[in-house]
C-alpha cells in the first residue's frame, strides 16, 4: 500500500531513519510550517499519521501532469526532441548516512532533476511574493534548501528544475544550479549532521525552538487514564495569563469592529486617508452543527507602515 505521496510503509520507515530533503528547511530555520522541535518529535516520538490535506492530495495527483509538461518544455529548451524524464533512480542516500531524498523525477542522460510544485490549485488565494522571475533561482528559501539537500544527496546532478503550477496560470520554470549554491549545500550538510548527532541520536529535544500545535496534537496519548507526569509550573501559569489576555483582546476587537461598522453607516466598503481599506462580505453559512444563516465578514487591509 502506498500513501498519498506514493510512499510504501517501508519507505515511510526509512524516512524516519534519515533526514530527508523536505526536513532540511526545518533544521535551517527557513520552513514556515515546521520547527526544529517538530522534526525532533517526528523522528523520536510516536506520532499519529499525518492526515493529508486536500491541497496535498491534489498536488500528488497533479505531479504526473506537471512532469509531463516539464518533459515537453525541456525538450524545447535543450533542443532534444527525444528527451525523457523518469522516476527511476530517484531515491538517493548521502554518503554521511544521515541525509536522503526522493527526487520527483530526473532527466535521462543529463545531470538534471525536476521538482514539481503546486500552489493555489484548489483555491483562489494566490500569493507569489516569495517567487521571483521564472528561469532564475528566485524561489522561496524553504524550497531552495530542499533542492540544495537533494543536490547534496545526488552528487551526479548539476541542477534541479522547479516547475511551479499555480491555479489558472501556465506553469513557471525555475532552476537551482549546484555551482551557485556550493556554500549553502555544505552548510546544510554540516547542520543536518550536527542536528542528528545532538538531538536525534541521543534523543534530546532542541532547546532553541518550540513545537507547533499541529505537531503536538499528533503525539499519541496513552490509554492509562490515571497516568500523570511532572510539568513545569510556568507553562500552565503562562497559559492562564495568555488566555486571559486573549479574551481581553477579543472583547477589544469586538468594540473596534462595532465602531468600524458604525462608521461605515450602511456602506459595504471604506478607506482611510492613509489608504487602509475595509470591506463587508456576506456569505451563506451552511448548517453543519449550527443553524444555517447569512453571515457578514469584515476584511481589513492595512497598507505597510513606513
Amino acid at each position: 500500500m502506498r500513501n498519498v505521496a506514493g510512499l510504501t510503509a517501508h519507505d515511510i520507515q526509512e524516512r524516519l531513519n534519515h533526514i530527508t530533503a523536505t526536513d532540511v528547511a526545518a533544521i535551517m530555520g527557513t520552513s514556515p510550517w515546521k520547527t526544529r522541535y517538530d522534526l525532533y518529535l517526528e523522528k523520536c516520538v510516536e506520532l499519529k499519521p499525518l492526515e493529508p490535506s486536500p491541497a496535498m492530495i491534489w498536488g500528488s495527483m497533479m505531479e504526473p501532469v506537471i512532469l509531463q509538461f516539464a518533459e515537453m518544455i525541456l525538450r524545447e529548451h535543450h533542443r532534444r526532441p527525444d528527451l525523457k524524464v523518469t522516476k527511476n533512480g530517484c531515491r538517493r542516500r548521502h554518503g554521511n548516512d544521515v541525509m536522503s531524498c526522493t527526487l520527483d523525477a530526473r532527466v535521462v542522460g543529463l545531470p538534471e532533476a525536476v521538482e514539481a510544485k503546486t500552489h493555489a490549485a484548489i483555491h483562489g488565494h494566490v500569493d507569489l511574493s516569495e517567487w521571483g522571475q521564472p528561469w532564475t533561482d528566485e524561489v522561496p528559501a524553504w524550497y531552495r534548501d530542499q533542492v540544495c539537500a537533494q543536490l547534496a544527496c545526488a552528487p551526479d546532478l548539476e541542477r534541479v528544475w522547479i516547475v511551479l503550477s499555480v491555479g489558472r496560470m501556465m506553469p513557471a520554470f525555475y532552476c537551482v544550479e549546484r555551482a551557485q549554491h556550493v556554500a549553502r549545500i555544505a552548510e546544510i550538510e554540516t547542520a543536518v549532521c550536527d542536528f542528528w548527532d545532538q538531538h536525534i541520536a541521543p534523543n534530546i529535544p532542541p532547546g532553541d525552538s518550540e513545537p507547533t500545535l499541529d505537531t503536538a496534537r499528533r503525539i499519541n496519548v496513552p490509554t492509562q487514564e490515571e497516568m500523570a507526569v511532572a510539568l513545569p509550573d510556568h507553562l500552565l501559569e503562562r497559559r492562564v495569563k495568555v488566555n486571559t489576555l486573549k479574551n481581553r483582546l477579543e472583547k477589544m476587537q469586538e468594540r473596534l469592529d462595532a465602531l468600524i461598522r458604525t462608521n461605515l453607516a450602511g456602506a459595504i466598503k471604506g478607506e482611510t486617508p492613509k489608504g487602509h481599506q475595509v470591506r463587508l462580505t456576506t456569505y451563506h453559512r451552511k448548517e453543519y452543527g449550527v443553524k444555517a444563516a447569512d453571515v457578514t465578514r469584515m476584511d481589513v487591509r492595512i497598507r505597510p507602515l513606513r
